[in-house]
């Protein structure tokens, strides 16, 4: 599969999430570590991760890194493992209360952990589940849900 794809995936998902929270927010841009050296995608579930950058205006800009092993990986798990991604992207970018609020306005619940929390954003805002497969990485097929607390919280 061709990483460009991977941007289209974000920028659906991106509006999707515009839409139901009622802003406009820049899209994330999306990084392909073609090496897979950064130290995060040396374990077998390291696939993606979510950094920021600060402009000078103090505003948060997520982008969002994939290991270029992820392009060969079953379409269920790029989906789980980008979602998860745009999770976290989502947090950097709203305040932290003003996603809270406007998940309890809507009667949805926010894990305060990191890792949860970007699962429990996707499921308020998309109403899709990230689930974990038997390889303890996110997918939108089968596996268990909510993220195994072995894996980090």
């Amino acid at each position: 599969m061709k990483s460009a794809r991977f941007q289209e995936w974000i920028d659906h998902w991106w509006r999707r999430a515009e839409n139901e929270l009622n802003t406009f927010m820049p899209t994330p841009p999306l990084r392909v570590d073609a090496s897979n050296s950064s130290a995060h995608f040396k374990t077998a579930r390291g696939f993606a991760y979510t950094d920021t950058t600060t402009d000078a205006a103090g505003r948060v800009h997520p982008y969002i890194v994939i290991a270029s092993k992820l392009l060969q990986q079953p379409t269920d798990r790029i989906l789980g493992v980008l979602l998860h991604e745009i999770g976290h992207a989502l947090d950097a970018v709203l305040l932290p209360t003003g996603l809270d609020n406007w998940a309890a306005r809507h009667g949805r619940w926010l894990a305060g952990t990191p890792e949860r929390r970007a699962d429990d954003i996707v499921k308020a805002v998309f109403d899709v589940t990230i689930k974990y497969d038997a390889e303890d990485v996110q997918t939108i097929g089968p596996g268990v849900s909510p993220r195994p607390e072995e894996l980090g919280l």
